[in-house]
């Protein structure tokens, strides 16, 4: 699931730019993100290893309702869904025909897909923000986490004509993975109905909620013992 979710947010953009200051930057990027209720695209995603080799390459549908709902589903090379409606992570495997169920927590909320719900004092908080322009339509926004322990080093969102287009991630490993959105709707009216899962009595079901649930009650039980 770290993986997936490190994936959704990335495409790299090589070029030499301007730059404008981090605080220019970060209240840009802001007032871009301001606009964007909900969102909707077709993507290509290429992930490289260490030293720039292809390691895989998948095409997918992205679908974002602010402020924490989402889907990114992948079609090739294998079908594979992560739906969340903000409180419930549902990551759904076609060809294994199961459903991993988890709460959204800490871990999923600093995954770079939730940088989308971001206001500015977020972002000014957990990244730097160095902003380039290429030209009028073309702006790239490079950030840094501040906090150097965490599963990515950098991330790039590049806007054209202020819709978001493309992205790209460093991770921790030194892999890159880049994403190029087509198709894409910006704040098209959603059905809020698909950012859950609907059972299928043919899928084998892992309930991690009910796990930990299950471990903290235990808990309780072999503390009340005398």
């Amino acid at each position: 699931m770290r993986l997936i979710l490190l994936l959704m947010m990335v495409l790299a953009v090589t070029t030499s730019l301007a730059t404008e200051t981090e605080v220019t930057g970060s209240e840009r990027l802001s007032t871009y993100l301001a606009k964007l209720d909900s969102y909707e695209a077709n993507f290509q995603q290429q992930r490289y290893s260490s030293a720039r080799d292809l390691m895989d390459s998948t095409s997918g549908r992205f679908v974002l309702s602010r402020p924490s709902q989402f889907i990114w589903q992948t079609f090739t090379p294998f079908e594979q869904k992560i739906v969340s409606d903000g409180k419930t992570l549902w990551t759904i495997d076609v060809d294994l025909e199961q459903v991993i169920i988890n709460d959204v927590d800490e871990r999923v909320e600093n995954a770079p897909i939730y940088l989308l719900a971001r206001n500015q004092a977020d972002i000014n908080n957990l990244f730097s923000v160095e902003y380039q322009r290429l030209d009028d339509n073309n702006e790239f926004f490079i950030m840094s986490p501040r906090d150097e322990s965490g599963a990515f080093e950098g991330l790039r969102l590049g806007f054209v004509d202020g819709i978001l287009k493309s992205l790209e991630l460093n991770d921790s490993l030194g892999q890159l993975t880049m994403i190029t959105m087509t198709n894409i709707r910006n704040n098209p009216i959603l059905d809020i109905g698909q950012f859950s899962y609907t059972a299928n009595d043919e899928f084998d079901i892992i309930d991690n909620r009910k796990i930990i649930e299950h471990e903290d009650s235990s808990k309780d039980d072999l503390t009340e013992t005398p």
